[in-house]
């Protein structure tokens, strides 16, 4: 099953009740730049050490708010964005965790 914005809403707070969780996969749904702000709650709710979002549809503006999020983030290890629509802006990126 792929989650769009509506089923990521809905099992959003069903997440942030498991506490054990430390890997998620959420490759290859629609996620989107305004599915975002319910990642980062989840990850401010859950002590998340990987996070694979490969083959969404997460672009530059989405992208900037997560990275910038990652500098308060202690313990995430692992964030695969792969194949998503992001450019080349790499510098914009590494500037954002400094």
């Amino acid at each position: 099953m792929k989650l769009a914005q509506a089923e990521f809403r809905m099992i959003h707070d069903r997440l942030t009740r498991c506490l054990q969780l430390s890997k998620l996969n959420l490759s290859f749904n629609q996620l989107t730049n305004k599915s975002i702000p319910l990642l980062i709650s989840l990850m401010e709710s859950i002590k998340l050490e990987e996070l694979s979002l490969r083959w969404n549809q997460i672009s530059d503006d989405g992208a900037l708010p997560l990275f910038t999020h990652l500098r308060a983030n202690k313990t995430l290890l692992h964030l695969d964005l792969s194949y998503n629509s992001l450019s080349s802006q790499k510098t914009s990126f590494v500037e954002a965790v400094r």
